[in-house]
């Protein structure tokens, strides 16, 4: 899962604004697997840490009956943490689908306008290719994932963590401005909520998400923390919109997944 700055990708006529700072000419050097996944394995570790905690540092963004978010100054990047924890009124299976099966996600995510699969690894973590289009002056954005999936027996859940990475086979576009997901990370659980229509407890699914990206380029740090958590819950209800297509044609559902609840 990767939030980005929401723009739209620039046209013939739109006038582009932002320029990346130049730059020495360098080559750029692979890291190797096992760089990638000592680097994901540790921030891991801190997204854990980060779900269980409650301190003053993590301030409300806003917060519905499904629905609670945060957010975070990371003193050494000076970008917010984002935190969210959501019960979504579908299956972890539905949820899971729409989140990272790539086609799927690209056709209602509109922060991101093309997912590239690059490598599979043989223990089934990825490296992956986003892009993302560009609005209003602010160039449009690229990134490179490594991607690790895990279980967590104990709470019963599955994890989906991308951390940026540096690849020669994937080389800076002059098109496009680097960005870097310093966290982008998922904790997915099976839960029941009492559907209104139903008046039974359906599948659900109680989703834990922390991001922590960096536009870079010439976007202020004011900026990027002004957008970010703004976003959350915009990108939210799309997932879900998302979700009810995936689980109901299109005559079924009038009501859309709020319906469910209210």
């Amino acid at each position: 899962m990767s939030t980005v700055v929401k723009t739209a990708a620039p046209s013939a006529t739109t006038e582009v604004t932002e320029t990346a700072a130049p730059k020495k000419a360098e080559h750029v050097i692979s890291r190797t697997e096992g760089e990638y996944l000592q680097l994901a394995e540790k921030m891991l570790e801190r997204f854990l840490t980060e779900l269980k905690n409650t301190d003053n540092a993590w301030e409300p963004v806003f917060s519905t009956d499904k629905i609670q978010a945060w957010k975070k100054i990371n003193e050494e990047t000076g970008v917010y943490q984002v935190k969210f924890i959501a019960m979504v009124p579908y299956s972890q299976a539905v949820v899971e689908k729409n989140l990272f099966d790539l086609s799927i996600r690209k056709s209602w995510d509109s922060m991101i306008s093309e997912i590239i699969p690059i490598e599979k690894y043989s223990n089934g973590d990825e490296l992956i290719h986003f892009q993302a289009p560009g609005l209003m002056g602010v160039g449009a954005r690229d990134l490179v994932h490594y991607r690790i999936r895990r279980e967590l027996p104990e709470d019963n859940a599955n994890i989906v963590l991308d951390v940026s990475v540096v690849n020669d086979r994937i080389p800076e576009d002059p098109n496009y401005v680097r960005a870097h997901t310093v966290l982008s990370a998922g904790k997915f659980q099976p839960t029941k909520f009492l559907d209104k229509n139903t008046k039974k407890l359906e599948d659900a699914c109680l989703y834990s998400m922390i991001s922590e990206l960096d536009a870079k380029g010439l976007v202020p740090k004011a900026m990027i923390n002004f957008f970010g958590p703004a976003q959350t819950q915009n990108w939210f209800e799309n997932l879900c919109a998302a979700c009810e297509r995936d689980v109901r044609p299109p005559a079924e559902a009038t009501g859309g997944f709020f319906s469910r609840f209210f």
